[in-house]
């Protein structure tokens, strides 16, 4: 007759168990305000990008080519910008 043994209701076993997901639930909170941090950083490039396409297209003397290639976007995004800009002056 063997003499068993649970590890699950071991009291240090159960102690590393619970530092183990303490310390899984701090490691995605990090990676959590990491990837909440690039995504602002993504977010507010974005805003100041079409911030300067918006006031390039309001000075009216430059090519929508032209201001694609200043603001290192494509001439369709430009174009949009400018769709948007126009539908808004409709409102």
């Amino acid at each position: 007759m063997g003499l068993t043994y649970n590890i699950t209701e071991d009291y240090l076993y159960q102690q590393g168990v619970e530092k183990g997901i303490e310390k899984g639930i701090e490691k995605g909170r990090e990676e959590g305000r990491e990837e909440g941090r690039e995504e602002g950083i993504e977010k507010g490039q974005k805003a100041r990008e079409r911030s300067m396409i918006i006031k390039m297209l309001k000075d009216k003397t430059l090519s929508m080519e032209k201001i694609a290639d200043l603001a290192e976007v494509s001439v369709e995004y430009v174009k949009q910008v400018a769709e948007e800009l126009e539908a808004q002056k409709g409102t």
